[in-house]
């Protein structure tokens, strides 16, 4: 099997590493810092993986490149600046899927710059979190070349249970955006109806038990009440990238020329709770935020 690379050993990143190990992929592990008291380190030393904190041997002894990374601005780093791949003499990189949530526009301006050099490009933002991760059940929106698509499917079905080819570059990162804005509301909606239903002294087991056979039922609504009836905010994913998240796509609707008031609204509510200390909190924290605000 082909060697891949991964650039993003993180919280999501770590499984998908382990679950291509256990597939069979030999694997060059990138890390800034390498803790050797670190279990993540240890488990994928163990199961076979390279771990280097040199981003040049990833690119030179890798086939296939996954990155991971936060945003768009640590993408464009790694794969177009001036010390990522496109500037690596002997890079063996010939296929790079990206797991990032970015920007359309970004992929696709990386997307072309890599083709120059031979190097196809594909987007695979992920749903699921670090749980799904490491049962490789992750959703994948697939944005690039369907031919490429296609030659890695076996790939991204090692670290997926469902994979969606979108359409061209970037249609994979404009998919993935639209359902975190599904996502993202639900939650803030719910934590809103929360509050709501503390102060009114209706039991949030009775908005838990009616909404889930009506019509306001949805995921996110079930994933944040429980959240806020067990108290449980242990971070998964940050209210900080939630806030990107919600950038980006107020940027995607601008592309085409529209305009979203709520959208607005929402991202607006979401930069006051990141600004009062809730960016490095859990997303579903968003109701503690809610809590103290709508309190006054």
């Amino acid at each position: 099997m082909e060697t891949v690379g991964l650039i993003g050993a993180g919280l999501m990143g770590r499984g998908i590493a382990k679950n291509l190990l256990e597939a069979g992929y030999q694997m060059v592990v990138h890390k800034r810092r390498i803790d050797e008291s670190d279990p993540h380190v240890g488990r994928l030393r163990s199961l076979g993986a390279e771990i280097t904190g040199d981003l040049g041997r990833v690119f030179r002894a890798a086939r296939v490149l996954a990155t991971c990374l936060p945003t768009s601005v640590e993408v464009e780093q790694v794969l177009i600046g001036p010390h990522g791949l496109s500037g690596t003499e002997g890079a063996a990189v010939r296929t790079v899927l990206d797991f990032t949530t970015a920007r359309p526009d970004s992929t696709r301006k990386i997307h072309g710059i890599l083709a120059e050099r031979g190097i196809d490009l594909l987007d695979t933002p992920m749903t699921g979190g670090p749980p799904q991760a490491e049962a490789g059940e992750l959703s994948l929106a697939v944005g690039g070349d369907e031919q490429v698509a296609a030659r890695a499917d076996a790939l991204m079905r090692s670290v997926a249970k469902n994979v969606v080819y979108a359409g061209p570059a970037g249609a994979g990162n404009a998919l993935k955006l639209m359902n975190n804005f599904f996502g993202i509301l639900d939650r803030c909606v719910t934590a809103a109806a929360c509050v709501l239903a503390e102060k009114a002294d209706i039991p949030l087991q009775k908005l838990l038990d009616f909404v889930s056979v009506s019509g306001g039922y949805s995921r996110g609504f079930e994933s944040e009440i429980r959240a806020v009836m067990e108290g449980d905010f242990e971070l998964s994913f940050a209210l900080e990238l939630s806030l990107k998240d919600l950038r980006y796509m107020r940027e995607l609707f601008a592309s085409q020329g529209l305009e979203l008031s709520v959208l607005n609204e929402l991202a607006g509510l979401f930069e006051r709770a990141a600004d009062s200390g809730y960016a490095k909190r859990d997303v579903k924290a968003i109701y503690e935020y809610l809590k103290g605000a709508m309190n006054g």
